[in-house]
């Protein structure tokens, strides 16, 4: 291994603000400019480099989804869900879930969208939702239900008992949604829920 005289010692800053891989680095970094003799025959902090990067490139491009953003165009966060299932937490494939909901603020809807009323509402199940750009690619889709009256204001959905195989089970999501075909443009509204585990039958 090549050394490189490291002349000072600023802290890193990261782009993406992982305050974990912010903090080790920082610290193997002075310890490097203050025990230069360790480097050359210790591959180990080499391994401890890479273990840290990627463990925290993992975790940062779950965090980077939000479920509240756009799906797709003209896509409002405007559907008020208050009792469904809460996030970070776990379900089983087959299990019965009633979702209340109605369209009270919820911070993230312009004002005036609030007086069209919905089209019938649907649910979806979304496995590992990613967002670039203006789109959203995903893992697995399915269509759990649909034809929900807005003014029913609940709906009990179950999760699949055959479920597709994932590659994680613990980043699923559910998108209740609708439109408002009387609005200009007949923009979507939806709440999102997740991520949550479901633990398959």
């Amino acid at each position: 291994m090549r050394l490189v005289h490291i002349p000072t010692y600023p802290p890193i800053s990261l782009s993406y603000k992982s305050p974990v891989l912010t903090n080790f680095l920082n610290v193997e970094l002075y310890f490097i400019y203050n025990h230069p003799s360790y480097l050359p025959n210790n591959h180990s902090l080499t391994m401890k480099f890479t273990t840290a990067i990627v463990a925290s490139l993992v975790g940062t491009s779950t965090a980077l989804f939000d479920k509240n953003q756009p799906w797709g165009k003209r896509d409002y966060a405007c559907v008020n869900v208050y009792q469904g299932i809460p996030d970070n937490s776990t379900v089983s494939a087959g299990q019965t879930v009633r979702v209340h909901f109605d369209r009270k603020p919820t911070g993230r809807c312009p004002d005036p969208l609030s007086q069209y009323p919905g089209e019938d509402y649907n649910v979806w199940l979304y496995n590992n939702p990613v967002r670039n750009l203006d789109t959203i690619s995903f893992d697995q889709s399915i269509k759990i239900t649909d034809g929900i009256k807005e003014d029913a204001g609940l709906v009990d959905i179950t999760i699949p008992k055959d479920l597709p195989q994932v590659k994680d089970g613990s980043l699923w999501y559910l998108r209740v949604g609708t439109s408002l075909s009387s609005a200009p443009q007949m923009p979507s509204l939806f709440n999102a829920a997740g991520p949550f585990t479901v633990i398959r039958a």
